[in-house]
């Protein structure tokens, strides 16, 4: 994203001439963001700045009060997801009518949120009615040749620029497609396991007083840099989901990473995350990500798990999964510690640490027969000489 030298703001060209500063969590969540207040110094541009102001009152179905958020297109396929053309330097950014009408519970709250919401009357559920080409044409249209051509969307023909087919947007995603024996592959949350929900909410899942939306985790990102985590990554992440520190590609907070099946991905290095309290057997894997990195640059250039093999000419992960296991089981008490099949408490010393390659390979119970320990260890810890040098802080 292009940010304002020295601030915590999106750059947005104005039409009518400058720059606006956009605070960063614009877009983060579901609201109607044309109406907020801090949408005000900007919003004219779309004629909308009445309805930020709080000078208009009425016309609940106007579409400055559409609720909408950002999200990751491919996590969220089924959700419509749109490519923005509001910030000139940022490619590939898309946000969801669909994914934000879901969490209107009632046919009041559905029929009297915006313009893109629609009723269903027999599935009692809430979600965009129309279709992305309506958005894409009002805001490609006025592009010249250049511009057009810089967003995937868009479709320069006849002199004009106008929404690119259906087909093109499709193909134009390039969503991961790792196939790891046709089994491994990135998953939401809600599909491996039984996620308690934010309260209120339908597509957010509950972290301590936050709500993290569901495509959190379902694709290969470095999720803790995405705007859809600066609401709540208070690990030390904040300035990378915010749209700083794009000097330092190696911090952790630019590891990528997504949730898989651990007995599916029991190859590609599962770990199980100790992020959500409630959530049993979740894990994510640094490894399936990693490999999706195909040259030996953007390898070295994400974050601090992966590893490339020169040999090989691959990329895979180049850390030690106790280390990361160990960092988050120290915090915990008896009771958190003995909740995730990953730690172990230990009663003499009282103190929660990593449970051993051999009981954590046991907890997983897949359906079929699991690797044996040696298999799994030997995957496991193939660049543990690497992993001393590494930081694993992230709360994944």
């Amino acid at each position: 994203m292009p940010m304002v030298t020295g601030k915590d703001e999106y750059k947005f060209k104005n039409p009518a001439g400058g720059d606006i500063g956009i605070p960063a969590t614009f877009g983060a969540t579901c609201k109607s963001w044309d109406a907020e207040d801090m949408s005000k110094t900007f919003n004219g541009a779309w004629g909308c700045e009445q309805y930020a102001d709080g000078t208009e009152k009425g016309n609940p179905n106007h579409f400055c009060r559409d609720t909408w958020c950002y999200v990751d297109a491919c996590s969220c396929a089924t959700n419509t997801p749109i490519e923005t053309v509001m910030f000139e330097g940022a490619k590939g950014l898309f946000f969801s009518y669909d994914l934000c009408c879901d969490g209107l519970a009632t046919e009041t709250l559905c029929t009297g949120t915006g313009s893109m919401c629609g009723w269903d009357a027999t599935t009692k559920k809430c979600s965009q009615k129309g279709s992305a080409s309506d958005y894409l044409n009002t805001k490609c249209s006025p592009r010249d040749e250049t511009t057009c051509k810089k967003f995937s969307s868009c479709a320069w023909a006849d002199s004009k620029c106008s929404a690119a087919s259906v087909e093109v947007r499709e193909k134009a995603l390039s969503c991961s497609k790792v196939v790891n024996n046709g089994a491994c592959q990135c998953k939401m949350p809600k599909d491996l396991t039984t996620m308690t929900m934010f309260a209120g909410s339908t597509n957010k899942y509950s972290y301590l007083t936050y709500g993290v939306d569901e495509a959190f985790g379902g694709s290969c990102k470095s999720w803790d840099s995405e705007a859809i985590s600066a609401e709540f990554n208070d690990w030390g992440c904040l300035d990378f989901s915010a749209g700083q520190k794009a000097d330092e590609p190696n911090s952790f907070c630019r590891d990528t990473w997504c949730y898989v099946d651990a007995c599916s991905c029991a190859s590609n290095v599962p770990i199980e995350t100790a992020m959500f309290k409630d959530a049993k057997g979740l894990y994510f894997s640094y490894d399936l990500c990693c490999a999706e990195l195909s040259t030996e640059k953007a390898c070295k250039g994400t974050g601090s798990m992966c590893g490339w093999d020169a040999t090989a000419a691959k990329c895979s992960q180049a850390g030690d999964t106790s280390a990361y296991l160990n960092k988050k089981s120290t915090a915990k008490k008896e009771t958190d510690c003995k909740a995730f099949t990953s730690c172990t408490w230990a009663d003499d010393t009282k103190v929660c640490t990593a449970a051993s390659m051999a009981a954590r390979v046991k907890a997983l119970n897949c359906p079929t027969k699991a690797p044996s320990t040696t298999e799994t260890s030997a995957a496991q810890i193939a660049f543990v000489g690497v992993a001393a040098g590494v930081s694993l802080l992230a709360l994944l």
